[in-house]
């Protein structure tokens, strides 16, 4: 298990024992596997943040800039027809409200899309470190400690 006893050398080298009994090879794995885990996990889910965040961007400036454009048109072709102050308003405001439902359904599609990839990441990540675990205390725990 190189992983294991790299990992376990740097604690040494932190002031652990050098000496390990049998029956805290079960204590020392979890130390070990678990600081390295914790910094994946950690990993992962800000690499998840980000991903997140620039997929939302990305969305939201597209939308963004239909409106802006469709709101100029608006304003221009309100102005070529002449109508009065209140009906401008009131057209902008159609296209605001109905710009702000898009927005909220453009950051829940975004959301849920990326939820569901993000969850199966982190399962995979779990499962991969379980296995780590497994098969640490498979090659280095004492048989007592297994049952």
């Amino acid at each position: 298990m190189a992983v294991l006893v790299a990992e376990g050398s740097t604690a040494g080298a932190a002031g652990a024992s050098d000496v390990v009994t049998k029956e805290k090879v079960g204590d020392c794995i979890d130390v070990i596997m678990s600081q390295r885990h914790n910094k994946e996990s950690s990993d992962l889910l800000a690499q998840q943040y980000t991903e997140r965040t620039e997929a939302l961007r990305v969305a939201l400036e597209e939308l963004f800039d239909r409106k802006r454009d469709e709101k100029a048109a608006l304003l221009e072709r309100l102005e070529a027809e002449s109508a009065s102050a209140a009906e401008q308003e009131r057209e902008v405001a159609e296209l605001d409200a109905r710009y702000a439902s898009e927005q909220s359904d453009v950051e829940h599609e975004v959301m849920s899309s990326m939820e569901v990839k993000h969850a199966q990441e982190q399962l995979l990540q779990r499962q991969r470190q379980l296995g780590e675990i497994s098969n640490a205390y498979r090659e280095l725990a004492p048989e007592d400690v297994l049952k």
